[in-house]
């Protein structure tokens, strides 16, 4: 595409196709070439005047992937001052949750959640279908938001509200991430049976689908749980597959936590 763009002089095939190939990159770990194709885009975009507001959203999830939230950051509230101007709702969706999930992983829960509800209100007033399709991915971040605060009985009413959508619209992905998220919520209350039947029925689906960074996040959560139930061989098992599989997809932030995790349980 990016060939036959440049033989007809196409500048909108140029921009997608590079931006196509700079997401190719990314989710093979060649973060440099991903990056060379991100502002190559861009560039593009710019020059001609096209829309860019998908570009800020890839650039910010490359800077995120690699753990440099504060760049991430600043290309997400850049992208959304620019969907603003444009008026382009979904595009400010988009960022709204990925700025939600940046302060996440930043550990600040407090303008996690301001985000994440400014979201909800976005929801609850458009009539955009790839916007409502959305919904359980936000109820899943809202849950996880109140369970990292230890608002368990908020957090339960959220994830579980997230698993129904999510069934409903056949999302394996995010319903995988309830069950995670579930195991986890159920860990912290003690209820260690209750934990493990969830966070096995996340791995699985995680397994099945190949999703290699969530699989790092299940099996951490494994290693933690067997960690609190005494079982050292279960427990380690879990964190050295996390830890090689984190090795393997090249993520920083993700290894960090494998670390961190595994000196906590």
């Amino acid at each position: 595409a990016l060939k036959k763009s440049g033989q007809i002089n196409y500048p909108f095939g140029l921009a997608q196709s590079n931006k196509n190939l700079g997401n190719a990159y990314m989710f093979t770990n060649q973060y440099d070439s991903a990056q060379y194709c991100f502002e190559v885009a861009k560039t593009i975009c710019e020059k001609y005047d096209i829309n860019k507001s998908a570009i800020y959203s890839s650039l910010g999830v490359l800077y995120k992937t690699q753990g440099n939230y504060e760049k991430a950051l600043s290309t997400y509230f850049e992208g959304l001052r620019y969907d603003e101007k444009t008026e382009n709702e979904y595009g400010k969706f988009v960022k709204l949750v990925n700025i939600s999930n940046v302060y996440s992983a930043m550990d600040d829960f407090d303008k996690s959640l301001q985000f994440e509800l400014r979201t909800m209100e976005l929801i609850k007033s458009t009539s955009n279908k790839n916007i409502l399709e959305f919904k359980g991915v936000l109820l899943n971040n809202l849950g996880t938001t109140f369970l990292k605060r230890k608002d368990f009985d908020k957090a339960l009413e959220y994830l579980n509200q997230s698993l129904q959508t999510n069934i409903e619209y056949q999302n394996d992905k995010e319903i995988a991430r309830n069950y995670n998220n579930l195991g986890i919520l159920y860990q912290e209350k003690g209820d260690l049976e209750k934990a493990l039947d969830f966070l096995i029925n996340a791995l699985a689906i995680r397994i099945e689908l190949k999703d290699e960074d969530e699989q790092v996040e299940t099996h951490m959560s494994l290693g933690t749980l067997y960690g609190k139930r005494k079982i050292t061989k279960l427990s380690n098992l879990h964190f050295s597959i996390a830890h090689k599989i984190a090795n393997k997809v090249d993520n920083k932030s993700l290894i960090a936590e494998v670390y961190l995790a595994k000196s906590e349980s």
